[in-house]
């Protein structure tokens, strides 16, 4: 009879085997029929010296020889990593015991991971489509940020943007309080229509802070600047 050594045993194994697996705090008694063995415990393990039958170390011996998974055990494994004909002989020369028990399927539908397709998959535009502008300053997008936590060294902490659709040329200007865009807007217009050669037509913007103010709707009336809420025309395109 073989004597198990230093290897782990299956206690899960060992009762499925039909032998009875008994555990008190100084030893554990391991029967079936007439077959008997006790272990005595050191510490925090149960070491099994005596001769047992070869039973008891067959069924519940643990080595640690690999067997073969799935394709799709080791495809989660690695990553989700593709595993065609090609890899699977790429990672056989490079990772030790990899072993696969349907490799024929590789490549095969049924070995298709949806949680990957899912991810991979493009989602509609929900605002539908527009002709782009085919002139400088046809339409004008902008956006107040701020208060940042930390101020500049002129104690500036806000910012607007300004971005021209056609060219996607960007213009920042820094400011000190949210109510001071209206100077930066006309700065921002005085320049880009003396260089551009046109005029301002649509400003859009996210419809929120300074942009709902009387004073941004007077300029703009005045100017004959066409105004453009962003979220409104999200929501018109949505529905």
């Amino acid at each position: 009879m073989p004597r198990v050594g230093g290897n782990l045993i299956y206690v899960s194994q060992l009762i499925d085997a039909g032998y009875a697996v008994s555990f008190e705090s100084a030893r554990c008694t391991i029967s079936k029929g007439r077959n008997t063995s006790i272990s005595n415990r050191k510490g925090n393990l149960y070491y099994l010296l005596a001769e047992i039958p070869k039973a008891i170390s067959y069924q519940g011996l643990r080595t640690n020889k690999s067997v073969p998974e799935a394709i799709e055990v080791w495809y989660k494994r690695l990553g989700h990593r593709t595993l065609d004909q090609a890899a699977i002989q790429y990672l056989k020369l490079r990772v030790t015991d990899f072993k696969i028990d349907n490799e024929k399927e590789a490549g095969s539908a049924s070995t298709i991971c949806e949680t990957c397709a899912s991810g991979r998959q493009h989602k509609e535009s929900m605002t539908g489509s527009r002709e782009k502008p085919c002139e400088l300053l046809a339409v004008v997008h902008s956006d107040i940020s701020g208060p940042m936590q930390v101020s500049t060294i002129s104690g500036e902490r806000h910012c607007i943007t300004f971005i021209d659709e056609m060219s996607g040329r960007i213009a920042v200007s820094l400011l000190k309080m949210q109510s001071e865009w209206l100077g930066a807007f006309q700065g921002y217009k005085a320049g880009g229509e003396k260089e551009a050669a046109h005029e301002i037509k649509r400003v859009r913007t996210d419809g929120v802070g300074e942009y709902v103010r009387q004073a941004f709707s007077s300029y703009m009336l005045i100017n004959g600047i066409v105004t453009f809420l962003f979220w409104l025309s999200y929501f018109i395109a949505f529905f």
